[in-house]
């Protein structure tokens, strides 16, 4: 099994970001987690926002990518 981890200490943006990230672009076979060695729950809203904002702009490379001529 092929994996990538992504540990930080809180486990609560940057790394559970890069999880996702990780996911969407992984090819098929390849697990993804993230973890924290002292996981919180701690800034739940500005994670979310942070999420928002990298989907928006992944959405819009993603999209320059398979779309060269725009």
């Amino acid at each position: 099994m092929r994996g990538v981890l992504f540990l930080c200490v809180a486990n609560s943006a940057r790394s559970q970001m890069a999880e996702g990230i990780a996911r969407s672009l992984a090819p098929a076979g390849v697990r993804v987690w993230s973890a924290g060695s002292r996981p919180t729950v701690q800034g739940e809203q500005a994670r979310l926002v942070a999420f928002r904002a990298v989907r928006d702009e992944l959405t819009a490379r993603i999209r320059a990518l398979f779309h060269p001529e725009t």
